[in-house]
């Protein structure tokens, strides 16, 4: 059963994990903003990735992909309120960013599940 209360405190958890990277982030010099923009993005995604099947255990992909949509959306409207940028005029952006998110994110819940899944057999051997 997906549990709405976890998956709102994964998130969360998740959202202050790139409010603090981002800052780590911006202290060190980097030649270009892209890749700033990719650091950020790998760890917002990863904890994702990480948070959504620990903190949802019966469902742990359901809630991976809903966390990577909706860190997507979270970011798109923080970029269109707080940037003024233009997001939705690009539809491919859009696109890319969604997919980009979902894989990511996917990927990274199919390890630790399998992670999981392995110390759970250890566990009982």
């Amino acid at each position: 059963m997906f549990n709405l209360k976890k998956f709102i405190e994964a998130l969360g958890i998740s959202v202050i994990i790139t409010i603090i990277a981002g800052f780590i982030i911006g202290f060190f010099e980097f030649p270009t903003v892209e890749g700033v923009i990719y650091i950020n993005f790998i760890i917002t995604y990863v904890t994702v990735g990480i948070l959504m099947p620990l903190f949802n255990r019966k469902v742990p992909y359901t809630a991976a992909f809903l966390g990577a949509i909706s860190m997507t959306l979270i970011n798109i409207i923080f970029s269109i309120n707080v940037l003024q940028l233009p997001i939705f005029v690009y539809p491919e952006i859009v696109n890319e960013n969604l997919l980009a998110s979902t894989i990511a994110t996917m990927i990274t819940a199919v390890i630790v599940v399998s992670i999981l899944n392995r110390r759970e057999t250890e566990a009982y051997d």
